[in-house]
């Protein structure tokens, strides 16, 4: 089971867990007939997106404020990190970011 880890400890293409909040509003945009679902996180160390394709109900799932423990493959597209179809637990009582 992997550690938990800043965005400044991930090494693109390791499989971490991240403690996150979500920065932003959620967003679907269509490229290719392909439904990609965005969603921004970020904390002290850094920002990401997760990011879902063709799964349109997730984009309400995630509201701005959210706290969120992520687990998946960390990846860089166009300089940005990104995890794609990561597991995603909701933080709830009083765990720091």
């Amino acid at each position: 089971m992997p550690h938990l880890k800043t965005f400044a400890g991930v090494v693109r293409g390791e499989k971490v867990v991240v403690q996150v909040q979500v920065i932003g509003n959620p967003f679907t945009e269509e490229r290719r007939h392909l439904l990609i679902i965005e969603v921004p996180v970020g904390n002290a160390t850094g920002r990401a997106f997760l990011v879902r394709f063709n799964q349109s109900s997730m984009e309400h799932k995630f509201q701005t404020g959210q706290r969120l423990f992520v687990f998946g493959k960390a990846a860089q597209v166009f300089g940005q990190l990104i995890f794609q179809t990561p597991e995603v637990e909701e933080i709830t009582g009083d765990a720091d970011l």
